[in-house]
């Protein structure tokens, strides 16, 4: 039987063995740098999260750290930095850059050092230095010479080659789910942090601006509509007719627009609180309840799933579902457009007579079924019965858990998300907080210069 190769490793020793990383005191006391372009376009196609990753996978730890320093309970606006370069003991940090009396604080803990880029040494066999590392809050990647005049030739092409094979190595590992964050999301593996886009703010923001627009942009559709007399001749120029029926079809488009962003806003808004309290032994991922509920069932089973309610009385919960299965139906009328909620009148003939009936007069209907008849009145009357579903669920919720909701889902753009170590969700630690246990134990400090 042929012994297995794993090329993979193979490789990575290949790339480690031609290009070995600068050792601690191998690093020049002044240099300057000459970012590298070369494969920019490729290289940017992987997250610097990914190139994190893959680094450690070829050569451990980045040998040097920029990082914030932050004194305990005190929030500084525009903090010191200092640079930790690793020792050879594991988790062990040489202090450059700073003070000795910051760096014994930084020791002691009374200073903590917060991480913020990241930064490689790379030997060239023609003898120059790459540098490999992030700026800009560990945003950015970037490649560079480090130079005290002008890059030879011979480096460039070193350079170039290097490049190459970290690619290569970069398309095998992506291949391999190095960094997957759909995937990570779902584990929470290593997960500290994440943010939501907040869908319910985006849509009710959307809304207002669309019913804003409706009230110029309507009367321009309408105007338009009305330009030629269907009663007339102008229905018989066909032209003319294609400029009715066009206009026809178009007006109320602002005002049922605004309607359907304001229901999207509300199951953003049941979506994101249902995420947010749904309750720990509840979250397993064979149950999956996030997924197989839609937005009736949460609304109905918010209070008794999610932490941070209070149980109403059944009257309270009835309201709220009433006023939700009254959008909801018309929101199914929009989206499924099935024939019946189309059905605009019958023709029929009683002895002899022929009769047009108008059907939507014997409809019982929220709004009307053609949007061409919807007002701004109908709108408004949507966004108070949204703003009336938020308010009865705030209404259910304990003050502190009301307080976050307010502060997070209500106001904020994005929402954020914490996982604390015993696996649990928390929306919206302080930035302080935050900061704390997102960088905690990242930097060990020792042996400061």
């Amino acid at each position: 039987m042929a012994d297995v190769i794993d090329l993979k490793s193979k490789a990575k020793d290949r790339i480690y063995n031609q290009f070995p990383p600068l050792g601690r005191n191998e690093v020049p006391q002044l240099y300057e740098i000459k970012t590298i372009e070369d494969k920019r376009e490729n290289i940017d196609e992987y997250d610097v999260i990914f190139w994190h990753r893959l680094l450690k996978t070829i050569y451990q730890e980045p040998l040097e750290m920029e990082c914030e320093l932050h004194v305990r309970n005190q929030a500084i606006k525009n903090p010191e930095t200092a640079i930790l370069r690793r020792l050879d003991e594991k988790s062990k940090w040489q202090i450059l850059k700073t003070t000795e009396e910051t760096a014994i604080k930084i020791q002691s803990g009374e200073i903590k050092p917060f991480p913020i880029n990241w930064k490689y040494f790379f030997k060239l066999p023609s003898g120059g230095i790459i540098e490999i590392g992030t700026k800009d809050q560990h945003t950015v990647l970037y490649f560079a010479h480090v130079v005290s005049g002008q890059v030879k030739d011979e480096d460039s092409k070193q350079a170039e080659k290097f490049i190459s094979l970290l690619l290569e190595e970069a398309k095998k590992e992506a291949s391999n789910k190095l960094f997957d964050p759909l995937k990570e999301f779902k584990k929470t593996d290593g997960l500290n942090f994440y943010q939501l886009f907040n869908v319910y703010r985006a849509n009710y923001v959307s809304a207002e601006f669309m019913l804003g627009e409706a009230m110029t942009q309507e009367k321009v559709l309408s105007d338009e509509f009305l330009k030629y007399d269907a009663r007339t001749s102008d229905l018989y120029d066909e032209e003319k007719r294609n400029h009715i029926d066009q206009f026809m079809l178009a007006c109320g488009m602002y005002f049922s627009s605004a309607i359907t962003y304001f229901f999207m806003s509300l199951e953003g808004f049941i979506n994101i609180v249902f995420h947010s309290f749904l309750k720990e032994n509840l979250r397993d991922r064979d149950l999956n309840i996030e997924q197989r509920f839609d937005i009736e069932q949460k609304l109905k089973l918010m209070t008794a799933l999610c932490n941070g309610f209070i149980q109403k009385s059944a009257d309270s919960t009835a309201d709220i579902y009433s006023k939700f299965l009254k959008l909801k139906k018309y929101r199914n009328s929009i989206f499924h457009s099935k024939v019946e909620d189309s059905l605009k009148s019958l023709v029929i003939i009683e002895d002899g007579f022929l009769y047009n009936c108008d059907v939507s007069k014997y409809k019982e209907q929220f709004l009307p079924a053609q949007k061409i008849m919807l007002s701004a009145n109908d709108v408004i009357e949507v966004k108070n019965i949204v703003d009336g579903i938020i308010r009865l669920v705030l209404n259910s919720m304990t003050d502190d858990t009301r307080l976050l909701t307010e502060k997070y889902i209500l106001k904020s753009t994005h929402i954020p998300f914490y996982i604390l170590k015993d696996g649990s969700l928390s929306l919206g630690k302080s930035d302080r907080e935050l900061n704390e246990n997102n960088h905690a134990q990242q930097a060990n400090p020792a042996d400061g210069e």
